[in-house]
């Protein structure tokens, strides 16, 4: 309870401030072009709903009007929600971990994404983040429970909390498929034995993963930034949306790489996503906000290393894999679509909690995982980390 006290306190404190005492530093900008277009479409009113759930800024947009709507031009509700949703991330990283890992590790996760200065500030300001990384946590916890229990109300509550976090910020819907890539191992792994009805809920989760995707797609629900790339017979779209990103010249890197082959995404993937979760570099640095977005790049380069360190331990487990393979996939998906650290430093928070968790996995020859897993997986479950950890 008092890391979720600790994170709520600081994060109204920060909106407070940001309210009426100093602008926080990414409190402008964008942060100032939603709450505005919001409040010019409350006035105008939303003749076409749906027509927002394209999702990305036009998505906000709208949930904004949404709220004015019934609250007038109360700049502090949204940030409120903010808040809320930011402290309930907060929540839902100490379940996750809890889950993986058990207590004192969901503790201390709980105590870095709490004490975080830039989720923090993200979690204060008019920005669709705080609510895009509850929605993916959220998801994700769903998932690892449906994995586990096999109740399908938890697949059509994770696939909903992804599309959610999708239309607001369109990476985020890279984990429909993901979540449907999950079932089919698990469905098809070589010591599977899963019992028929089991066999009936997993398939039932798979039906229902394809059907809501396929639906999404055919609407174009959360796919606004892709259009243009689905639409296109080549890769100049993300090219041109690399170039684009790229026009902050004071924190723009890799302006030379361009992707537009699909060996170009193969090759430069790797080093755009070196960039994307550590940039600014020290030799990027070229004013004060420079240096603060070292400090910032310092925390993921801890984090990552620390989950490297901890690599036997995530593939012991089958639910420490999922965590892994979903941030690895968010991690590129942001990574391929940008192209400065300013940009970086804000998208990177969408997976901040998921490499909290890796870092915080236990060592291996500690007993806590194989004791976990048994608690938490049923008897009859094949892929189990007590396996691998020898507990």
């Amino acid at each position: 309870r008092t890391p979720l006290l600790v994170a709520f306190l600081l994060r109204a404190v920060l909106a407070l401030t940001n309210r009426y005492v100093a602008i926080l530093p990414d409190a402008g900008g964008d942060a100032v072009i939603f709450e505005r277009y919001g409040w010019n479409l409350a006035q105008a009113g939303i003749a076409d709903p749906l027509s927002y759930l394209a999702g990305g800024a036009g998505a906000y947009y709208m949930f904004i009007a949404v709220v004015y709507s019934f609250t007038g031009h109360a700049l502090l509700v949204i940030q409120a929600i903010n808040v809320l949703a930011g402290t309930m991330a907060v929540l839902e990283t100490y379940r996750i971990s809890h889950k993986l890992w058990g207590w004192r590790p969901a503790v201390l996760s709980a105590w870095i994404l709490a004490l975080q200065p830039t989720i923090n500030m993200y979690s204060a300001i008019i920005l669709r983040e705080a609510i895009v990384v509850y929605c993916a946590l959220l998801g994700m916890r769903l998932l690892l429970e449906y994995l586990e229990r096999r109740n399908i109300l938890l697949a059509a509550g994770a696939v909903l909390a992804f599309a959610a976090g999708g239309i607001l910020h369109n990476g985020i819907i890279a984990m429909i498929p993901l979540t449907g890539w999950f079932i089919i191992t698990r469905l098809f792994s070589p010591s599977g034995r899963l019992k028929p009805r089991e066999l009936l809920m997993t398939v039932g989760g798979l039906a229902l993963v394809v059907g809501l995707g396929v639906m999404l797609f055919q609407r174009g629900w959360g796919l606004h930034k892709f259009h243009a790339i689905l639409a296109a017979q080549d890769l100049m779209a993300i090219g041109a949306l690399q170039e684009r990103m790229s026009k902050d010249a004071g924190a723009a890197y890799l302006s030379g790489l361009v992707m537009n082959s699909w060996s170009d995404i193969l090759w430069q993937s790797p080093i755009r996503l070196v960039y994307f979760l550590f940039a600014p570099f020290p030799w990027m640095v070229r004013s004060l906000e420079h240096i603060i977005g070292v400090f910032d790049s310092s925390v993921y380069l801890a984090l990552a290393f620390n989950a490297f360190r901890r690599r036997r331990t995530i593939r012991a487990s089958s639910a420490g894999r999922c965590v892994f393979w979903s941030f690895l996939v968010l991690a590129l998906v942001y990574a391929i679509g940008t192209s400065n650290f300013g940009t970086a430093i804000r998208h990177r928070v969408n997976v901040l909690p998921l490499l909290i968790i890796l870092a915080l996995a236990p060592a291996l020859t500690q007993t806590s995982i194989a004791a976990r897993d048994g608690r938490t997986r049923r008897s009859e479950e094949p892929d189990r980390p007590a396996a691998a950890g020898g507990g």
